[in-house]
């Protein structure tokens, strides 16, 4: 939906290539992402519970502690954020990849022009997904037991 919007505003008929706006799009809010880790430090985030997961079941989500996390690893605080949420670490070499992705295209042209892109995507999605939800269920499962 949001690459339909994105589009509607830059279209081929004006001589722009959509995807390049996607990506630039993408580059922001990761950028974004990344500075905003930097400001806030984990302990200092307001005690709002923002999971409709957990104010349903009182329980985490497989995403709980992915925010805090994030700042944590910005602020070198590394242990702290496996404990948060492990999958913080995967999330956060993401945003990286998609920032920096232009300038390892300058520096790697052969090695970047080599990647499958959508297939290593296609693998990494998914597995992703999977491990998340899993992880969950493990999470769920220590805290009932």
């Amino acid at each position: 939906m949001l690459s339909e919007a994105c589009q509607s505003v830059v279209s081929e008929r004006d001589g722009v290539d959509p995807s390049w706006f996607n990506r630039w799009f993408a580059q922001v809010v990761a950028g974004a992402a990344l500075l905003v880790s930097f400001i806030w430090a984990p302990g200092s985030f307001p005690r709002v519970d923002l999971c409709y997961f957990r104010r349903l079941t009182g329980l985490p989500c497989p995403g709980c502690g992915l925010t805090r996390a994030f700042c944590a690893i910005s602020h070198g605080q590394f242990f702290s954020a496996f404990k948060l949420n492990p999958f913080a670490f995967a999330f956060y070499s993401a945003a990286l990849t998609v920032l920096f992705w232009p300038l390892l295209r300058r520096a790697f042209p052969r090695a970047m022009a080599r990647a499958n892109v959508p297939r290593i995507l296609a693998i990494a999605v998914p597995t992703l997904i999977f491990g998340m939800i899993l992880y969950g269920i493990v999470r769920i499962a220590l805290l009932l037991s």
